[in-house]
């Protein structure tokens, strides 16, 4: 079979990287089907040389396919070939699509995107945590930066700049406390200022594609801090314990699901032994096994690392 990666921006490969995986694994052909008219402002453009060394062999647009899959907000509509849709984390909320073969990670996925008008389908898990690395010496503590470059208010004030760099500054203070470097995970598109380069131990964007950049400073994180985002998902995965700190959301509300398409919502971010909202005052809490193993079943669904193989059998099917 020629199976197609519909790919638009370089940091979806953090979904669709496992499945490329995975087709070449079963001894289908790989076809990148790469159309960066979406690319947006200040994020990497796809890099074809790059997707040629982490999978050799793979054809770039190469004629037709017999099943494309992608980000189900960006697959072409109308389209004659079969086609799967898969979300970074639940993105299918923006766009719901009914014309596509839908997996979703979990049960509670799928029961929250009908309600957003999507449609039932497959439960896969969730293909991103294929790529999750081993535990290391938990040695750093890892500081998602905020969006800067998105059209909020309160993030362009005064305020909001001074207000950003304390939680900044407290959360690099606990960590040294704590004999932890603090590491910032930053990205180009979300404008990081010059003193949060500065305050960095390490300062890190997304030169990483497979295992992309995010696992491999999990890996080694006790804990971790971000803006109510999918990086809840990535720690939880990781074992690192996760900290949602909340700033506004002013340009989000109005989107179908508000925060919840970017991971936010109270109880991914309230389960005790996992996850919490707040710097504490002393001390960070570890991760609960038991928690952690719940969160990902309700959350992200099986997480076995063959989520990406549970995705190319129903390209199989469909083909």
């Amino acid at each position: 079979m020629r199976i197609g990666i519909h790919l638009t921006r370089r940091t979806a490969l953090k979904v669709l990287a496992p499945i490329a995986s995975a087709i070449q694994r079963r001894g289908h052909d790989l076809v990148w089907r790469v159309v960066q008219s979406a690319v947006k402002s200040g994020e990497d453009m796809v890099v074809f040389e790059e997707l040629g060394r982490h999978w050799p062999n793979s054809k770039f647009f190469g004629g037709k396919h017999d099943v494309l899959i992608g980000i189900g907000s960006v697959l072409p509509p109308r389209c004659k070939t079969p086609q799967i849709a898969v979300d970074h984390f639940f993105d299918c909320w923006l766009s719901p699509r009914t014309d596509v073969e839908q997996v979703y990670h979990s049960d509670y996925h799928e029961l929250v995107a009908t309600g957003y008008g999507g449609h039932s389908g497959c439960i896969v898990g969730w293909p991103n945590s294929d790529e999750v690395q081993p535990a290391q010496t938990r040695d750093s503590v890892v500081f998602f930066s905020l969006k800067l470059k998105v059209p909020e208010p309160w993030r362009r004030s005064r305020e909001g700049q001074q207000e950003y760099r304390k939680m900044a500054e407290e959360t690099r203070d606990l960590a040294h406390s704590q004999g932890l470097a603090f590491i910032v995970k930053g990205r180009e598109k979300n404008g990081d200022p010059r003193w949060l380069h500065d305050m960095a131990d390490a300062y890190y964007t997304d030169q990483h594609v497979a295992p992309y950049t995010s696992w491999r400073l999990l890996s080694r994180a006790a804990w971790c801090v971000h803006f109510e985002s999918g990086a809840v998902y990535e720690a939880a995965c990781a074992g690192s314990y996760s900290i949602a700190l909340c700033v506004p959301n002013t340009h989000i509300i109005g989107l179908p699901g508000g925060s919840l398409q970017y991971g936010g919502g109270a109880e991914m971010h309230r389960w005790k032994g996992v996850s919490q909202y707040g710097l504490p005052k002393e001390g960070i809490p570890t991760v609960d096994s038991q928690a952690r193993e719940a969160f990902i079943a309700k959350f992200l669904g099986p997480c076995d690392g063959k989520v990406g193989e549970r995705i190319v059998e129903i390209a199989e099917q469909l083909g």
